[in-house]
């Protein structure tokens, strides 16, 4: 999941030139870097919402409307290119930002909660590691589309790409969610057996008090 909003929130980098010749204008530097501006600007504030909406609702939960939030802001800056249109465009990008700015420490919850001591230094270098591939991904695959198809063809393609991530989402949080029962339902059993032996000594000591 990491890997593709790294992916998306690079975008407009790797096809500085191409956005420049779908969108020109006097205003195009400015706009270019209103597109980062406002990107980056929730992460002052959305950190501290999503760690208390962790820990309120849950990390599984937070994943999934914050990759939500992610693909709808796509989708707007994607018609923004689409139609050409600079304000449509930088609008996405916040919204996109809403979500994005929180999503990393969000899946650092996420891991905390599925891997032990021993095992969270490894998962947290792992998805690391995954996110600098979609990093570098962006510079690959998105000039080749804007070359051979359009510009607008590269923002859809994060479009399908940041989908791809809400599915992960919606399948990370079904998981969690199993796992959650599973867990009680062992407790319940561990209970009612220690319940039961409790039972079973009180009776023996009552026979033997008896006899």
């Amino acid at each position: 999941m990491d890997s593709t909003h790294l992916c998306i929130i690079e975008l407009p980098a790797s096809i500085h030139e191409q956005l420049k010749e779908t969108i020109p204008g006097a205003d195009y530097e400015r706009n270019y870097q209103l597109l980062y501006s406002v990107a980056q600007a929730p992460g002052i504030l959305m950190p501290i919402f999503s760690g208390a909406s962790v820990d309120k609702f849950g990390a599984s939960v937070c994943l999934l409307v914050l990759s939500s939030t992610c693909l709808i802001g796509q989708i707007v800056s994607s018609c923004g290119v689409e139609h050409k249109r600079w304000w449509i465009t930088i609008t996405g990008r916040f919204v996109f930002g809403l979500g994005f700015e929180a999503l990393f420490a969000t899946n650092q919850a996420f891991l905390v909660s599925w891997f032990s001591n021993k095992e969270i230094g490894y998962a947290l270098g792992i998805s690391s590691a995954i996110s600098y591939v979609g990093f570098l991904l962006s510079f690959v695959i998105s000039p080749a589309c804007a070359n051979n198809m359009s510009t607008a063809f590269s923002f859809w393609i994060g479009t399908v790409m940041m989908s791809v991530s809400v599915l992960a989402s919606i399948a990370a949080h079904l998981t969690d969610r199993w796992a959650e029962k599973q867990l009680r339902r062992n407790q319940f059993h561990s209970t009612c057996s220690m319940e039961s032996h409790v039972d079973d000594e009180e009776t023996k000591s009552i026979t033997s008090a008896s006899s």
